[in-house]
């Protein structure tokens, strides 16, 4: 899990910034949507 959470960090680091913010918005939803469904 590390290495893959390492190797994901590598790919954000590439990309602009919008992007990392745009992916830690749509995890942030996604655990919204979880916690709603309970």
């Amino acid at each position: 899990m590390i290495a893959y959470n390492t190797r994901q960090i590598s790919k954000i680091m590439t990309l602009p910034q919008q992007l990392h913010e745009d992916q830690i918005n749509i995890k942030q939803e996604n655990r919204r949507f979880v916690y709603a469904r309970h």
